[in-house]
């Protein structure tokens, strides 16, 4: 019986490493520096769940057991996200991409303060989406109540149906700032299903979503961009209130019924 040289060994299960690397979207020149310092398992488990393959690399995060050590977290968001490539799952993904944004909003409040209406009270309904996204796999009796049997499929980051609910990429014009484009254009070209759910489902439970968030993200000052039952991110209560309205009460009250605990 022959056998093959070590190192000709050594090249295909190279070529091996390189050939999955590629097919999971990784490029092929970083697939041929990194293959024999990757563990292709770890990436494929990370791309499965969402993760940019150029993020798993050297060039951006490294997968567990890779043999790198990373340093310290620079701020709370970031070790949020070194603990999703540790260990990742649909709730964690949410934990991570939501403190990036919770800590972006923070940040630059008083520069939204300043915005148009319109583009403040959109800043509300995307946080608001996002919050809601994550109590849906992250605490499912509260976003869809005796409706949670599906509550953790429907929050899946990586089923494409959940773009439904949180894509606004149709409604705003490609330019800034939208003088000259009102709230009530905005809303009639949003798709109303979206809506639907922002008056029948998750209004009715904002205060006690923003609270969880709240608690899950270990920020406290996530409480004060809602006010009395209604999102306040940069808005006032004395202004007209675009969350209100007296469309389809009637369809709006099936899902509210539908959703209660």
């Amino acid at each position: 019986m022959t056998t093959q040289p070590a190192d000709e060994e050594e090249l295909l299960v190279h070529t091996w490493r390189v050939a999955r690397l590629t097919q999971l979207g990784i490029s092929r020149a970083v697939a041929e520096v990194e293959a024999d310092h990757l563990d292709w398992h770890q990436v494929a488990r990370l791309v499965q769940h969402g993760c940019p393959p150029r993020t798993v690399t050297r060039g951006g995060g490294v997968p567990a057991g890779s043999g790198s050590r990373p340093g310290p977290a620079s701020r709370p968001s970031v070790s949020r996200w070194s603990g999703f490539l540790e260990r990742p799952s649909a709730v964690a993904w949410y934990r991570a991409h939501n403190a990036s944004i919770v800590a972006g909003y923070l940040e630059h409040e008083e520069l939204c303060a300043a915005e148009l209406p319109v583009e403040r009270f959109f800043m509300n309904v995307a946080l608001s989406r996002v919050l809601y996204a994550h109590a849906l796999v992250a605490s499912p009796k509260l976003a869809l109540g005796r409706m949670r049997a599906v509550s953790r499929v429907l929050g899946d980051p990586r089923w494409r149906g959940a773009d439904v609910f949180l894509s606004l990429h149709n409604i705003l014009p490609d330019r800034y700032p939208l003088v000259g484009f009102t709230l009530s254009e905005s809303l009639a070209l949003e798709n109303y299903a979206g809506r639907l759910i922002d008056y029948g489902v998750m209004l009715p439970r904002i205060q006690a979503l923003y609270a969880s968030a709240a608690a899950d993200l270990d920020e406290p000052r996530l409480l004060g961009f809602v006010q009395d039952g209604l999102p306040a991110y940069a808005w006032t209560n004395d202004e007209d209130h675009p969350w209100k309205t007296s469309r389809n009460p009637r369809l709006r009250s099936v899902l509210r019924a539908l959703t209660s605990s």
